[in-house]
Protein backbone atom coordinates (compact mmCIF):
# COMPACT_ATOMS: atom_id res chain seq x y z
CA UNK A 1 0.00 0.00 0.00
CA UNK A 2 1.36 3.41 -0.94
CA UNK A 3 0.57 6.37 1.32
CA UNK A 4 0.71 10.13 0.96
CA UNK A 5 2.57 11.29 4.09
CA UNK A 6 1.08 14.39 5.71
CA UNK A 7 3.41 14.72 8.70
CA UNK A 8 5.02 17.80 7.14
CA UNK A 9 1.69 19.69 7.25
CA UNK A 10 -0.23 17.97 10.09
CA UNK A 11 2.18 18.15 13.01
CA UNK A 12 0.21 16.25 15.64
CA UNK A 13 1.38 12.65 16.01
CA UNK A 14 0.38 11.48 19.49
CA UNK A 15 -2.74 11.43 21.61
CA UNK A 16 -3.43 10.81 25.26
CA UNK A 17 -6.87 9.51 26.15
CA UNK A 18 -8.66 8.76 29.38
CA UNK A 19 -12.18 7.56 30.25
CA UNK A 20 -12.92 10.03 33.08
CA UNK A 21 -15.66 9.14 35.58
CA UNK A 22 -18.26 11.79 36.25
CA UNK A 23 -17.89 13.86 39.39
CA UNK A 24 -21.26 15.57 38.82
CA UNK A 25 -23.08 14.02 35.88
CA UNK A 26 -25.87 16.64 35.85
CA UNK A 27 -23.32 19.43 35.29
CA UNK A 28 -20.85 17.56 33.08
CA UNK A 29 -23.10 15.76 30.60
CA UNK A 30 -24.02 17.59 27.40
CA UNK A 31 -24.82 16.48 23.82
CA UNK A 32 -21.69 17.86 22.12
CA UNK A 33 -17.91 17.56 22.08
CA UNK A 34 -15.74 20.37 23.38
CA UNK A 35 -12.48 21.01 21.52
CA UNK A 36 -10.17 22.97 23.81
CA UNK A 37 -6.90 24.64 22.86
CA UNK A 38 -3.85 23.36 24.71
CA UNK A 39 -0.23 24.57 24.59
CA UNK A 40 0.90 22.05 21.96
CA UNK A 41 -2.31 20.70 20.46
CA UNK A 42 -5.93 20.35 21.52
CA UNK A 43 -8.05 18.45 24.03
CA UNK A 44 -11.43 16.84 23.38
CA UNK A 45 -14.09 16.42 26.04
CA UNK A 46 -16.91 14.10 24.96
CA UNK A 47 -19.51 13.07 27.53
CA UNK A 48 -21.13 9.68 27.08
CA UNK A 49 -23.87 8.18 29.24
CA UNK A 50 -21.43 6.40 31.55
CA UNK A 51 -18.30 8.60 31.52
CA UNK A 52 -16.50 11.53 29.90
CA UNK A 53 -14.20 10.56 27.05
CA UNK A 54 -11.32 12.98 27.00
CA UNK A 55 -7.89 13.24 25.46
CA UNK A 56 -5.09 15.49 24.28
CA UNK A 57 -3.77 15.45 20.70
CA UNK A 58 -0.26 16.91 20.44
CA UNK A 59 3.01 17.05 18.55
CA UNK A 60 5.89 15.06 20.04
CA UNK A 61 8.26 17.45 18.24
CA UNK A 62 7.09 20.23 20.54
CA UNK A 63 6.45 18.52 23.88
CA UNK A 64 7.45 15.21 25.49
CA UNK A 65 4.88 12.61 26.46
CA UNK A 66 5.62 13.24 30.15
CA UNK A 67 5.11 16.99 29.69
CA UNK A 68 1.86 16.36 27.80
CA UNK A 69 0.63 14.05 30.57
CA UNK A 70 1.42 16.71 33.16
CA UNK A 71 -0.39 19.41 31.13
CA UNK A 72 -3.36 17.05 30.65
CA UNK A 73 -3.51 16.24 34.38
CA UNK A 74 -3.36 19.96 35.25
CA UNK A 75 -6.16 20.73 32.80
CA UNK A 76 -8.34 17.95 34.22
CA UNK A 77 -7.44 18.97 37.77
CA UNK A 78 -6.32 15.50 38.83
CA UNK A 79 -2.66 14.51 38.99
CA UNK A 80 -3.54 10.85 39.65
CA UNK A 81 -4.95 10.37 36.11
CA UNK A 82 -2.79 8.01 34.06
CA UNK A 83 -3.88 8.39 30.41
CA UNK A 84 -3.24 5.93 27.61
CA UNK A 85 -0.82 7.06 24.89
CA UNK A 86 -1.38 6.44 21.18
CA UNK A 87 1.03 7.14 18.33
CA UNK A 88 -0.34 7.92 14.89
CA UNK A 89 1.05 9.04 11.57
CA UNK A 90 -1.08 11.40 9.44
CA UNK A 91 -1.38 9.88 5.97
CA UNK A 92 -3.82 8.49 3.42
CA UNK A 93 -3.65 5.73 0.82
CA UNK A 94 -2.98 6.84 -2.74
CA UNK A 95 -4.66 3.67 -4.06
CA UNK A 96 -7.72 2.88 -1.98
CA UNK A 97 -8.91 0.43 -4.62
CA UNK A 98 -6.12 -1.76 -5.98
CA UNK A 99 -6.16 -4.86 -8.16
CA UNK A 100 -8.33 -7.16 -6.02
CA UNK A 101 -8.65 -5.33 -2.70
CA UNK A 102 -9.78 -2.08 -1.18
CA UNK A 103 -8.33 -0.44 1.92
CA UNK A 104 -10.85 0.99 4.38
CA UNK A 105 -10.78 2.39 7.87
CA UNK A 106 -7.49 3.31 9.49
CA UNK A 107 -5.46 1.22 7.01
CA UNK A 108 -6.75 3.60 4.32
CA UNK A 109 -5.56 6.63 6.21
CA UNK A 110 -5.64 8.59 9.41
CA UNK A 111 -5.52 12.36 9.36
CA UNK A 112 -6.62 13.48 12.83
CA UNK A 113 -8.18 11.87 15.91
CA UNK A 114 -11.86 12.64 16.33
CA UNK A 115 -12.15 14.04 12.81
CA UNK A 116 -15.45 12.59 11.61
CA UNK A 117 -14.79 13.56 8.00
CA UNK A 118 -12.41 10.59 7.76
CA UNK A 119 -15.34 8.32 8.61
CA UNK A 120 -17.30 10.06 5.85
CA UNK A 121 -14.57 9.18 3.31
CA UNK A 122 -14.88 5.50 4.21
CA UNK A 123 -18.67 5.55 3.97
CA UNK A 124 -18.48 7.40 0.65
CA UNK A 125 -15.91 4.90 -0.67
CA UNK A 126 -18.20 1.97 0.13
CA UNK A 127 -21.16 3.75 -1.46
CA UNK A 128 -19.25 4.49 -4.66
CA UNK A 129 -17.95 0.90 -4.80
CA UNK A 130 -21.45 -0.50 -4.32
CA UNK A 131 -22.81 1.68 -7.12
CA UNK A 132 -19.98 0.66 -9.47
CA UNK A 133 -20.48 -3.05 -8.75
CA UNK A 134 -24.24 -2.76 -9.25
CA UNK A 135 -23.64 -0.97 -12.56
CA UNK A 136 -20.77 -3.04 -13.99
CA UNK A 137 -20.82 -6.28 -11.97
CA UNK A 138 -18.05 -7.70 -9.84
CA UNK A 139 -15.82 -8.53 -12.81
CA UNK A 140 -16.56 -5.40 -14.88
CA UNK A 141 -14.36 -2.36 -15.28
CA UNK A 142 -15.30 -0.10 -12.43
CA UNK A 143 -12.81 2.69 -13.05
CA UNK A 144 -10.19 2.07 -10.37
CA UNK A 145 -8.14 5.15 -11.22
CA UNK A 146 -11.17 7.46 -11.26
CA UNK A 147 -12.24 5.95 -7.94
CA UNK A 148 -8.78 6.41 -6.40
CA UNK A 149 -8.52 9.94 -7.76
CA UNK A 150 -11.87 10.89 -6.23
CA UNK A 151 -10.82 9.52 -2.83
CA UNK A 152 -7.46 11.30 -2.98
CA UNK A 153 -9.34 14.52 -3.69
CA UNK A 154 -11.66 13.91 -0.71
CA UNK A 155 -8.66 13.41 1.59
CA UNK A 156 -7.03 16.60 0.29
CA UNK A 157 -10.27 18.50 0.99
CA UNK A 158 -10.25 17.15 4.56
CA UNK A 159 -6.61 18.21 4.87
CA UNK A 160 -7.59 21.75 3.85
CA UNK A 161 -10.46 21.66 6.34
CA UNK A 162 -8.05 20.62 9.11
CA UNK A 163 -5.71 23.47 8.24
CA UNK A 164 -8.54 25.87 9.04
CA UNK A 165 -8.71 24.35 12.54
CA UNK A 166 -5.09 25.28 13.20
CA UNK A 167 -5.05 28.79 11.71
Amino acid sequence: IQYHDLSNVLLTDKALFYPKPYTDKQKEIHPYTIAKTMKNGWRWITPTWSRVGTGYVFSSNHITVDQAIQEFQEDIGDDTVIPNVVDFHPKYSTKTFNSNYMTLGMCNGFLEPLEATSIWVQVKALSVLQNKIERFGIDGEIGREQFNSALRQMNEEILNFLHFHYL
